[in-house]
C-alpha cells in the first residue's frame, strides 16, 4: 500500500487542480478530494516517520522488500543486508514491523482507515 500511496497523492493533487481551474464548480468533489488528500498524506508521513526510528539494518530490510519498486526475494535482500536469508525475514521484518506497529499504535493512527 505505501509504494502507491505517492501516485495516489499526486494523482488527486491533479483532480483537485482540474476541478479548481472549472472556478471550483464542483465544491462536493473537491471537499472529498481533499479529505481523501490528507488522510494519505497523513498516512505516508506517519509510515516516513516510523521508518526514521528503525535502526539502519531494519530499516533496509524494509526498504528493499517493501518499498522498492523492485521485487527483491528474501536471498537478493539478505545479501544486500549482510545477513542470512532467515535471520532478515524471521528476526529483522518481525522486529521492524513489530517497531512500526508499536509507532503507529503510540501516535494513534489506525491502520484499517488506511489499507
Amino acid at each position: 500500500e505505501y509504494k502507491g500511496l505517492s501516485y495516489k497523492i499526486d494523482f488527486i493533487n491533479k483532480e483537485i487542480e482540474i476541478i479548481k481551474n472549472d472556478k471550483g464548480l464542483l465544491k462536493e468533489p473537491l471537499i472529498n478530494l481533499n479529505r481523501k488528500l490528507n488522510k494519505y498524506i497523513r498516512f505516508k508521513n506517519a509510515i516516513d516517520m516510523c521508518l526514521k526510528n528503525l535502526n539502519r539494518t531494519e530499516r533496509k530490510v524494509i526498504e528493499l522488500r517493501y518499498l522498492s519498486k523492485e521485487e527483491l526475494t528474501w536471498k537478493q535482500i539478505a545479501n544486500m543486508a549482510g545477513y542470512s536469508e532467515d535471520y532478515c525475514r524471521k528476526e529483522i521484518k518481525t522486529r521492524a514491523i513489530n517497531k512500526i506497529i508499536d509507532d503507529l499504535n503510540n501516535c494513534c493512527i489506525e491502520l484499517d482507515k488506511y489499507i
